[in-house]
């Protein structure tokens, strides 16, 4: 098969995957509310039902079609490169690049990367991502304090503020 009708497959596979979760949320979103208009008009007492909107995860088909689209297009991405030359020139073009900071600053924005996208991804706690994101800036305030001092102080001031969001949302 040709690499660009991998790419178009891939594509629409990530196409279809919002797709679903797109439409899932908006029924789950009529549905929930059609309950509450039900509750309003009958004058019903007791609690007030309150629409839940699903998460990307809660349907196996939007994932699982978002994880096909982007094997796919790796597949292709792979199959372009028939060169194994420009591959590794690729490669080292990025080492090339992450070696200009220090290996535990790349490991610590890694991983903040990826916590982010995990938790946007399933719905969790934002006070995981907030405590990621004030590791990195005082890691980054470290890693900038002897070429810019500028950076560094606002970097510890971010970290600062993020901690103020981090204490008011434990506090609530």
């Amino acid at each position: 098969m040709r690499t660009r009708y991998l790419f178009i497959i891939g594509s629409m596979f990530i196409v279809v995957s919002g797709l679903i979760y797109t439409i899932e949320r908006a029924v789950s979103n009529i549905a929930g509310n059609i309950k509450l208009a039900g509750f309003y008009a009958g004058r019903m007492t007791g609690e007030v039902p309150s629409p839940q909107i699903p998460g990307f995860s809660d349907n196996i088909f939007a994932p699982l079609f978002l994880l096909s689209g982007l094997i796919i297009i790796a597949v292709a991405l792979l199959r372009s490169y028939n060169n194994s030359l420009r591959l590794f020139r690729r490669i080292s073009m990025l080492k090339k690049y992450l070696s200009k900071y220090p290996l535990w600053f790349t490991v610590i924005w890694c991983l903040t990367a990826l916590t982010i996208l995990l938790t946007l991804l399933f719905w969790k706690n934002i006070l995981i991502t907030l405590f990621s994101v004030i590791v990195l800036e005082v890691a980054n305030g470290f890693r900038t304090w002897n070429s810019n001092r500028t950076l560094s102080v606002l970097s510890f001031v971010l970290a600062f503020m993020f901690s103020y969001l981090f204490y008011r949302f434990l506090a609530l």
